[in-house]
């Protein structure tokens, strides 16, 4: 195939893993049969992923009329803009590098929650020297077993996640989940009372 030709697309079953900057921008994503165009000299081609390569269309049962060939374009384009948007909250979101602790006995210790967590990899530590977990307290000052544990790694967060929720913990089935920052509950203001900054 010329080198005019973008190269092999990802398979469209494996989007999420792809980096969308690495995409050709030539390149558009049909979803209702989940196939790659591409357009040259005005006419258009697929990707056959059974041949490796790229296939004329022209043998599609696609109107004649340059209006409605202008309007199934304009369509593609919009469903890729789309798509990559998607795909790029996607990406953000599996970089989350927090999660949110709920259910924890509440005569539990910054130490207790610290030693529990760092099995899955290193805490972060802010500015002023502090770790960055967060202990929720009650209108009374006291801890309400609820805390946010931010990770340097997201890779830490997934298996915290995957290996901590739903288990015991001292006695009590606790709950760890992905910590959602649009949640007041999860990034509070740093004025709002009942937070409790936790020093190494």
């Amino acid at each position: 195939m010329s080198e005019d030709f973008p190269a092999r697309p990802p398979h469209p079953s494996g989007l999420e893993k792809v980096d969308i900057k690495t995409l050709d921008e030539r390149l558009i994503l049909e979803k209702e049969t989940q196939t790659w165009l591409f357009e040259k000299n005005g006419h258009e081609y697929e990707y056959d992923y059974m041949k490796s390569q790229w296939i004329s269309t022209s043998k599609r049962a696609i109107s004649d009329e340059d209006a409605n060939k202008e309007d199934i374009k304009r369509q593609r384009k919009e469903d890729m803009s789309k798509l990559k948007s998607e795909l790029n909250q996607l990406k953000k979101r599996k970089r989350n590098t927090a999660v949110y602790v709920s259910n924890l006995p509440i005569d539990l210790t910054v130490t207790d929650i610290e030693h529990a967590f760092n099995n899955f990899g290193k805490i972060q530590v802010g500015k002023d020297g502090n770790l960055k977990i967060k202990m929720y307290n009650d209108d009374s000052g006291k801890f309400k077993g609820e805390a946010l544990v931010i990770f340097a790694q997201p890779d830490s967060a997934s298996l915290a996640i995957e290996m901590m929720d739903n288990s015991l913990f001292n006695g009590q089935n606790i709950r760890v989940e992905e910590a959602k920052f649009d949640e007041k509950k999860d990034v509070p203001n740093k004025t709002e009372p009942g937070v409790m900054n936790v020093r190494n």
